[in-house]
């Protein structure tokens, strides 16, 4: 957490501030705190029987919730190189799907595999935290939140626990410089989430 400033009145003080004075000597405009991310993702989080059911992986996106200039630059280009490699990988839209029960487990059909894991949803904060139980009796946890758009399920994961979960279910990948490109900027700023898209 970073400390953004402290302002400091003297205990004489006793000022009343006008805000719309100040507006005034501002050309009539006063600037609006700005609405934290997280804080439109809670305002919007679907009730969770809106979430429950089975959902067609549809597309993917970067999305960064932090405040770094300089992240957006590299955020752009990482999300090229994982295009490609999502491409590459054959991952298209339709070729995967999640089920989504309201007693929280969860389950991934791919091919021919299917894992099973569970989940926990808060209503209140749009949060999610998710565990997926792979064949050797490893597990792979992921938290992020959930969101819904134009009728789509979003599933935004931490970009930190997807890439740790690549690692684990893909060893070679940590020699792999696309892989070691975007492990460098999800560890350089903190915040960047990857969201599957799924339509039901």
């Amino acid at each position: 957490m970073a400390l953004m400033g402290i302002v400091a009145m003297p205990d004489s003080a006793t000022a009343q501030f006008d805000l719309s004075k100040i507006g005034s000597m501002l050309g009539g405009k006063v600037a609006k705190p700005t609405k934290s991310p997280y804080q439109t993702l809670a305002e919007n989080a679907p009730i969770k029987s809106k979430i429950i059911g089975t959902w067609h992986y549809n597309d993917f996106d970067i999305e960064y919730l932090g405040n770094n200039t300089i992240a957006h630059t590299a955020i752009s280009q990482t999300e090229y190189y994982l295009q490609q490699e999502i491409k590459a990988a054959g991952i298209t839209s339709g070729c995967y799907y999640i089920a989504l029960r309201n007693n929280g487990k969860g389950y991934f059909y791919y091919s021919d595999y299917t894992y099973e894991s569970s989940y926990t949803y808060d209503p209140t904060t749009a949060h999610v935290d998710i565990t997926v139980k792979l064949d050797n009796s490893t597990s792979i946890k992921c938290s992020g939140f959930i969101k819904m758009k134009d009728g789509k399920l979003g599933l935004m994961l931490n970009a930190e626990d997807v890439v740790k979960a690549v690692a684990t279910l893909v060893p070679e990948a940590m020699n792999n410089q696309t892989y070691l490109t975007i492990k460098s900027v999800v560890d350089s700023f903190p915040g960047i989430y990857i969201t599957t898209y799924y339509n039901k």
